[in-house]
């Protein structure tokens, strides 16, 4: 099998091997083209010959040496350790990368949860300060005959009304929280059912202590409130939201993490095994060449058969000199034909051994194209969940700040309505204050 692949060319030896044609017949003797051309001739071999004739042998140099296969065998190991070290190189890369997502992304939660935090307190204080303004300009317009014990009463329901804290409190765990799908009714806030009772019983008129113009101002209040409320679970749903898109993500990223290892493993893999292919080429390789190696030393022992023949024959026949010297040539022929061939599958060898080299080459350079590209694509996923996550934000805060809007209006518009209601009873007490001095003038 090792001539035939040789006498074909399908398995080439490295640089350095020489391969010559099959030149050797049965029981190891030589067999040479005629020189007409016509079948083989037998060379007997030198156990065969007469005596003294194998004697002038020349001794010629293998050019196949072991430093040649070693040089072969060191080029396959730092190959094989070049390409081990730039997929470790591609592994850690890609860890690198890894960990480098995971860093931006707490650090994005950190920061969303911070700037959640200090939005949530800044609406907190915008509503106790409102609330204080409309208790205050109710106070100054209506004076409140209320006794002192229910208004000691109503302030405290009030400051433990706006006083409770929304969202996380200090200690970093996140108070109870309505469900994602259920929508929170009115009249009800994030803080529990304890603030639910209480804003009622703090907003409910009574007919014997309050004036009956503050009512509508209270149920205004009470109303905006509520509107502020629910507009603060909504961002909190939103939150819970966006945090559970952040678990998914985190999910995406742990499954590319795992297809990434199972890559690696295989690449590994496929590495062992081309490694034995290698091995396995190069011993076959080193077979045919110490095939080729016995036939050329068989080669050269016909060589000097022929050489110590024609000898012979120059002495005894004399008349054979021009047919012996023909056959000299032939075979001079011969093996200069034999040494160009060998030339020329060397060279052969070279170009693969160059053609190998540019393959293996660019395999390296495709498989970290490969790594990049899978690098920038996580990237451009990053930063796509990014700017959707910036884009929900920006609707959340349009459509708060619509509600915002609307609210102020009815706000305005309940002020105005006060304020004309309030114009109405002065000019009625001025009429009647009137009619009651015009009585007494005429009484008088």
């Amino acid at each position: 099998m090792a001539r035939a692949g040789a006498a074909g060319g399908n398995n080439l030896p490295r640089e350095g091997v020489v391969l010559l044609g099959p030149v050797t017949g049965a029981r190891g003797a030589a067999a040479l083209p005629t020189p007409g051309g016509r079948g083989n001739r037998r060379i007997p071999p030198p156990h065969l010959l007469p005596e003294g004739a194998g004697r002038e042998i020349p001794s010629r140099p293998s050019r196949h040496s072991k430093s040649g296969r070693s040089e072969a065998e060191e080029t396959v190991t730092a190959e094989a350790r070049r390409r081990e070290a730039d997929r470790r190189e591609a592994a850690n890369c890609l860890r690198e990368a890894e960990e480098a997502a995971q860093e931006a992304v707490r650090a994005r939660q950190a920061e969303e949860a911070a700037r959640e935090e200090a939005r949530l307190r800044r609406a907190e204080e915008s509503v106790r300060e409102t609330e204080a303004a409309h208790a205050r300009r109710a106070a100054c317009q209506a004076p409140d005959p209320t006794p002192p014990e229910a208004t000691t009463t109503s302030e405290a329901a009030h400051d433990e009304a706006a006083g409770a804290p929304l969202g996380p409190d200090p200690s970093g765990d996140v108070r109870d929280e309505p469900a994602s799908g259920d929508a929170p009714e009115f009249g009800t806030s994030i803080g529990g059912p304890s603030r639910a009772a209480s804003l009622p019983r703090r907003l409910s008129p009574t007919p014997s202590a309050a004036p009956l113009s503050a009512e509508p101002l209270l149920q205004a209040l009470a109303a905006a409130n509520t509107t502020v409320l629910d507009g603060l679970s909504a961002q909190m749903e939103v939150l819970q939201a966006e945090r559970a898109e952040l678990d998914a993500a985190w999910a995406r990223v742990e499954e590319g993490r795992r297809s990434v290892e199972a890559m690696v493993e295989a690449g590994r893999k496929a590495h062992r095994r081309h490694a034995s292919e290698l091995e396995a080429r190069r011993r076959d390789l080193a077979e045919i060449a110490r095939e080729v190696e016995e036939e050329r030393e068989t080669a050269l022992i016909a060589t000097a058969v022929f050489n110590t023949a024609r000898d012979d024959l120059c002495l005894q026949y004399g008349s054979r000199a021009a047919e012996l010297e023909k056959k000299l040539d032939a075979s001079r022929q011969r093996e200069e034909a034999l040494e160009a061939r060998a030339t020329v599958l060397e060279e052969l060898a070279r170009t693969l051994d160059t053609k190998e080299r540019e393959l293996v080459g660019r395999e390296a350079a495709v498989a970290i194209r490969e790594a990049t590209l899978a690098v920038h694509e996580a990237a451009c996923a990053e930063e796509e969940s990014a700017l959707r996550l910036r884009e929900d934000e920006l609707t959340e805060r349009e459509r708060a700040l619509k509600e915002a809007e609307v609210a102020a209006q009815l706000r305005e518009e309940q002020a105005r309505l006060n304020l004309e209601g309030a114009r109405a009873e002065r000019a009625a007490l001025d009429v009647a204050t009137g009619k009651i001095a015009f009585s007494r003038t005429l009484v008088y």
